[in-house]
């Protein structure tokens, strides 16, 4: 089970290391970054398994501050909207990531190196919320498997390490595994040429993929809010645009108004390159220099 968790390590770096060009051109590049300390880590305690030492703090630090940087991607996303996002990371997730380490301070300033890290449950309640709130904005999207699968792999690496239960190294070792199963369903943005044909309902459907129910329920609220002030025959849905008379029908093409109002909310989390995949670039500079309120 050891060396099926470094396999499953290096196959998580191996696909969070890939270059995907569109990630660059959203809010999503500081949460890409994390993911990518999050995997370093997870091979680090990985490997450190393989090695046990007469200390086993060491161990169960790695262990520990994998499944705690595990939570910085889902939760970096949860604030990744222009301009409040260039804070998020240095008053949001850099302090959750510091007060989850408490315990492990605690325990060394007490007893030393000596024995394993023994998360509280209070801590160990607060990192399962936690756990829930990241990967259950994604519940819903193309990614509910991978969120499924991720939210248990956290899981399952800090269970041996809470006081409140006796679970055994091999569920830890599980972990891993399905983090980079998780990571390997993951739905990437449509690729160029898709994109392209399918218009702004693509574009949306890839935005609520990357950024989740929280932020599209939100920029699907302020759209409609154009959209009613306007009497508009559209309206805008998780599933993409529909028809204002009979929101039960399928995804219809948005005028060219709809489009560019979408287009203007959706620059707090998008750069016009990426956006100009989806629409034409000239209802891009439209959304880009209107003055909306």
């Amino acid at each position: 089970m050891q060396i099926l968790s470094l396999i499953a390590g290096i196959w998580l770096l191996a696909i969070v290391f890939q270059t995907v060009p569109p990630l660059k051109q959203t809010e999503m590049r500081t949460a890409a970054l994390w993911a990518r300390g999050f995997s370093l880590m997870m091979l680090a305690a990985c490997v450190a398994q393989l090695f046990p030492g007469a200390s086993e703090f060491w161990p169960s630090l790695l262990c520990w501050s994998t499944a705690v940087l595990g939570l910085t991607p889902f939760v970096d996303v949860l604030g990744a909207r222009r301009p409040q996002h260039q804070a998020w990371p240095l008053f949001v997730v850099g302090p959750m990531v510091l007060v989850f380490h408490w315990p492990a301070i605690a325990q060394l300033a007490a007893s030393g190196t000596q024995a394993a890290i023994e998360i509280p449950g209070p801590f160990a309640i607060g990192y399962v919320l936690v756990v829930l709130m990241g990967c259950g904005n994604y519940f819903g999207t193309a990614n509910t498997m991978s969120a499924i699968l991720a939210g248990t792999g956290l899981l399952l690496v800090q269970l041996p390490l809470t006081t409140a239960t006796d679970a055994g190294s091999t569920w830890q070792l599980m972990g891993p595994i399905l983090l980079a199963l998780a990571a390997a369903l993951a739905t990437p943005p449509s690729s160029e040429s898709e994109s392209t044909s399918q218009g702004a309902n693509q574009l949306w459907t890839d935005f609520c993929d990357l950024f989740g129910m929280v932020w599209a329920k939100r920029v699907m609220d302020r759209v409609n809010q154009f959209a009613e002030r306007e009497s508009w025959s559209v309206r805008l849905s998780l599933f993409g645009f529909v028809a204002s008379r009979d929101p039960q029908t399928d995804p219809v093409a948005p005028d060219a108004r709809a489009t560019i109002v979408m287009c203007w909310v959706l620059r707090r989390f998008l750069d016009q390159e990426f956006m100009s995949r989806y629409v034409p670039s000239e209802q891009i500079r439209d959304s880009l220099t209107q003055e909306n309120g």
